[in-house]
């Protein structure tokens, strides 16, 4: 639930969510909403289970993607990836501490990025968060909706792989999902 309810106010209650309570709901759920809305675009905001032997989050996900066809996506929270705001508040957070950041292309701001993300990848490994909740929480909403709506922008582009062109085709025109 919290997922769902972190996703909604993420994307600052613009978009419908459905909550599937569990990562082996996320197929069914998916399936069930393209037969009621065939047109409708879905993004499926998974866990990131990194921490297991699995990534169910993940595996789950990727799926119910596989079940639709084209107009669909998944996001997995990524915890990890320091932004150019991440270094901009440690920057002047460090402001008066006689730590030097040096200039842009710098290797003193090589050197204090790297610092800034292992010291990231320790917290994440310390924490061990999976979900956009957790994203949320730790790193703030704009960052999980930053996340979100790049997905949401990404979901018109289809991408094929080798071989799988004409069952695509089939299942498209089966589905007749169009923009």
């Amino acid at each position: 639930y919290s997922t769902g309810l972190s996703t909604y106010d993420a994307l600052n209650n613009k978009y419908p969510v459905a909550v599937c309570l569990d990562c082996g709901n996320l197929k069914p759920v998916a399936v069930a909403l393209r037969e009621k809305y065939p047109r409708l675009k879905v993004l499926i905001a998974g866990d990131n289970d990194s921490f297991g032997d699995v990534n169910a989050g993940k595996n789950g996900a990727e799926d119910a993607i596989n079940a639709l066809t084209g107009g669909a996506a998944y996001v997995l929270p990524d915890f990890t990836t320091i932004t150019q705001a991440d270094i901009q508040s440690a920057m002047l957070a460090s402001q008066g501490s006689g730590e030097d950041w040096g200039a842009e292309k710098s290797a003193k701001r090589k050197q204090q990025i790297e610092r800034l993300k292992n010291e990231r990848l320790a917290e994440y490994q310390e924490r061990k968060p999976t979900d956009f909740n957790d994203l949320a929480n730790w790193l703030g909403v704009s960052r999980a909706s930053k996340q979100l709506e790049n997905a949401i922008e990404k979901i018109s582009l289809i991408t094929v792989e080798g071989g799988k062109l004409p069952r695509i085709i089939k299942q498209i025109e089966n589905e007749m999902i169009f923009n």
